[in-house]
């Protein structure tokens, strides 16, 4: 009975430390939206308040540790050099404000092209590598949290923020707006929450499992 109690708690232990990055995520996510609300002077959730760059630093932060990944792990280079330029390109999205008055407007799109050139062109030199890699993502113990994390901020966020919802309400037109402002991009900052959870756990388990094991499956464009 002993044995039994002793094998059952540390299962229930495993399952929580499982669950604590998920559980982290979401709590920085709820804590940002509260700060920005409290302290912000301007209107909350707006362009350069906390919760637009703490989107931006999450999804630059994802992106660097798939790229350091794709470093110790050769055999799957190529996959994993194509995921941390999406999150790049990201990243780039959410700089448009940023970079249009740097350059011009919409001038994000050209970055994010030629961000996505370079990385076709890196995944072609190690094609080989493009398809295991991908496989070993998906067969992550931690994919899951990767693919919540994309519908949260692709689907759900839209979804959520979308004026149909939100004019449906009893609010006043300045109200609503910053209702859906605040409901839109709290919830965007939860899926950048969820995948920065994702991209530290591979991380730590990259770490963990260097080479990838195999052949760096190494081939030439065509």
């Amino acid at each position: 009975m002993d044995g039994a109690f002793r094998r059952a708690a540390a299962e229930v232990a495993k399952c929580l430390k499982s669950a604590m990055p998920a559980v982290f995520a979401c709590a920085v996510a709820g804590a940002a939206v509260l700060a920005d609300l409290e302290l912000c002077s301007r209107i909350p959730c707006a362009e350069n308040s906390l919760v637009e760059w703490l989107q931006f630093a999450f999804v630059v932060v994802s992106g660097a540790l798939v790229a350091v990944s794709s470093l110790w792990r050769p055999a799957f280079r190529g996959a994993y050099v194509l995921v941390s330029a999406f999150f790049f390109d990201m990243a780039l999205r959410e700089l448009d404000d940023v970079l249009g008055r740097l350059f011009f407007h919409g001038s994000w799109t050209v970055f994010v092209a030629a961000l996505t050139a370079a990385a076709l062109f890196a995944a072609c030199r190690s094609i080989g590598t493009v398809a295991p890699g991908l496989r070993d993502l998906r067969l992550s113990r931690h994919f899951p949290s990767l693919l919540a994390g994309l519908s949260v901020i692709f689907v759900f966020s839209r979804l959520f923020g979308s004026k149909f919802l939100w004019q449906a309400l009893p609010l006043g037109d300045g109200v609503y707006r910053t209702v859906k402002r605040v409901a839109e991009e709290g919830t965007e900052l939860l899926g950048y929450s969820l995948v920065l959870s994702w991209a530290v756990t591979s991380f730590l388990d990259s770490r963990a499992r260097p080479g990838g094991g195999g052949g760096g499956g190494e081939g030439q464009c065509r």
